[in-house]
């Protein structure tokens, strides 16, 4: 049965169609992959790669030497960061705040 008379006798029979067009494939790609793979000769030795960092480390000019550790210290010194009460997820009305924006006012009351 070719694709076009499987589409005259309806979503069914398409559907064996393909099926079996899959099964096909499925047991063509097992079949590949249960194949043993032949290993071949080694080729040449490729040339060097480039030569790597010495692993010295580099010098920072004073100034910014400076300005890094006053930033690592501010980051160790920051107070914790403190998270936001959860809002109740209910919405009963949306208002405008003094700049015009518009902003949800939620329920008070446990849902």
């Amino acid at each position: 049965m070719d694709l076009q008379t499987a589409f005259d006798h309806g979503f069914e029979a398409v559907k064996s169609y393909v099926d079996a067009g899959l099964g096909t494939l499925a047991a063509r790609l097992a079949e590949l992959e249960a194949r043993p793979i032949e290993k071949g000769d080694p080729g040449e030795q490729g040339p060097p790669g480039p030569k790597g960092d010495s692993g010295e480390l580099a010098m920072l000019p004073p100034e910014l030497a400076e300005q890094i550790a006053s930033a690592v210290r501010m980051l160790h010194e920051s107070p914790a960061i403190q998270r936001e009460a959860p809002r109740p997820s209910k919405v009963t009305r949306i208002e405008r705040d003094a700049d015009g924006n518009f902003v949800p006012v939620y329920d008070d009351q446990p849902v």
